[in-house]
């Protein structure tokens, strides 16, 4: 027995999915942002912290949109 993609989850709903959590993740970035910035220690890796934080976390957040686009389009 073989599944597509479109007999698992419609695209619409995927979509839907896939911004519900980006919406919950750029909430909790958010968050860890103001406590690193309130109460992270002054040494230089806390300080580089949230920089590093952003640029991986970008990434990852770019790689799933163009993962789900490429679903979609296939």
């Amino acid at each position: 027995m073989q599944f597509e993609f479109s007999t698992l989850l419609s695209p619409l709903a995927l979509g839907m999915l896939l911004a519900l959590c980006l919406v919950v993740f750029v909430a909790l970035s958010v968050a860890f942002l103001y406590h690193w910035k309130e109460y992270g220690m002054d040494t230089q890796i806390i300080k580089r912290a949230p920089v590093l934080y952003l640029t991986v976390s970008a990434v990852f957040c770019a790689l799933v949109v163009i993962s789900y686009i490429v679903l979609i389009w296939r």
